[in-house]
């Protein structure tokens, strides 16, 4: 059964998904394997599989106590995996049935008001605290342009413009910052990129010179920084604040969203 598994998930590009894939219907066989339900045989493998088996796999999700959203993706992966096999002859449309989507309840997404912002960016630029400049043009650049972590570690130095008044998107596009606190942070964060302070050794580092073209928002060490620099920037900011420690990077982003509709 898992080499149709691994088939399937070999269609996908994204890394990150084949192995979020990988795992969903990895969950699947294990269900399939414990199977024991008097009167509807066992599935050895895909050609016996039966819409009993896959009612039944739904009802074993909700009972985990899975979220909305986590039940809806495990199905819609369901879903496509099912339809890839019957694309492939495998089985047939009548021994999977009709596997309806899993409804997600839409909820109106957290965000901050213009006040709570300032308080962010004011603690990510607290005087004494290490690496300031750097950590408030994350947060900043975040909350005026709404780009994902992934997106701000791809940043480099030239992809600002001159005195900050634009940025190239990771997709190649030009985006114009007309917000004055965004085009002067962004410039200094051009001009002065190698003024990095590692507070562990009391030293100061620059990027990496084999590492070009030269990250934006480079680590202590100087190199590119990662999704998880970026998550704990705003962690410890949160820290330095009196606002709410689970607000996360979604958060900042619904917040672009919301204040730029």
């Amino acid at each position: 059964m898992r080499d149709w598994i691994d088939k399937y998930v070999e269609t996908k590009s994204n890394e990150h998904t084949r192995s979020a894939y990988r795992a969903d219907l990895a969950q699947l066989v294990k269900f399939l394997g414990a199977w024991n339900h008097p009167g509807v045989p066992a599935a050895a493998n895909w050609a016996g599989i039966r819409p009993e088996h896959l009612q039944e796999y739904r009802f074993f999700l909700q009972d985990r106590g899975y979220q909305d959203t986590t039940l809806a993706r495990k199905m819609a992966v369901l879903r496509t995996f099912l339809n890839f096999l019957v694309a492939n002859g495998v089985v047939n449309a009548d021994q999977i049935g009709d596997l309806p989507p899993q409804t997600v309840v839409a909820s109106t997404p957290m965000h901050l008001s213009e006040s709570d912002v300032a308080r962010l960016l004011d603690a990510a630029n607290q005087p004494g605290a290490a690496n300031r400049r750097r950590d408030c043009a994350v947060l900043t650049i975040v909350y005026y342009t709404g780009l994902r972590a992934s997106d701000i570690t791809k940043l480099n130095v030239d992809d600002v413009g001159p005195r900050g008044t634009s940025l190239r998107m990771p997709d190649g596009t030009l985006k114009a910052l007309a917000d004055e606190p965004a085009q002067v942070i962004l410039h200094h964060m051009r001009e002065n990129h190698t003024s990095l302070h590692n507070p562990v050794t009391d030293s100061w580092t620059s990027p990496a010179d084999a590492d070009m073209p030269v990250p934006l928002f480079p680590n202590r060490q100087g190199t590119r920084m990662t999704r998880q620099g970026v998550w704990s920037i705003l962690k410890s900011c949160l820290g330095r604040s009196d606002l709410d420690p689970s607000i996360n990077l979604q958060v900042l982003r619904n917040t672009h969203f919301r204040h730029n509709p």
